[in-house]
């Protein structure tokens, strides 16, 4: 149970965001949320981002150099529905293109979908 999203969102920041975690975003992402990140001292990554919401060809090189230099994003934060600031919607071909670069790098998508309707 939580206070909305952002209660969600804080509960799941809480558990799994240490100081220096690394945690990619939308170029533009909800205020609320980047504060929440950087209360907890992440290295927050913004992502390349157009109409189809997050350029997923960017963020598999962004991990990619990451892990090559040893470190392991902790997790991809995005608003897929109505993305706020923004406005746009993921596309289909980037929602499935984001699922395979999670299942590949083992990197947690944390969606939120508080928008949709």
């Amino acid at each position: 149970m939580s206070s909305g999203a952002g209660g969600a969102i804080k509960t799941i920041l809480d558990a799994f965001i240490d100081p220096g975690d690394i945690v990619l975003v939308e170029e533009y992402s909800y205020l609320g949320t980047m504060r929440m990140l950087l209360s907890r001292g992440a290295e927050v990554i913004h992502i390349p981002t157009d109409e189809s919401g997050m350029d997923t060809d960017i963020l598999e090189k962004t991990i990619s150099s990451f892990t090559k230099a040893g470190r392991h994003p902790k997790m991809i934060y995005t608003i897929s529905v109505y993305q706020n600031p923004m406005g746009m919607t993921l596309s289909l071909d980037r929602r499935k293109k984001m699922l395979e670069i999670s299942q590949k790098y083992g990197v947690p998508i944390l969606e939120n979908e508080s928008y949709a309707d």
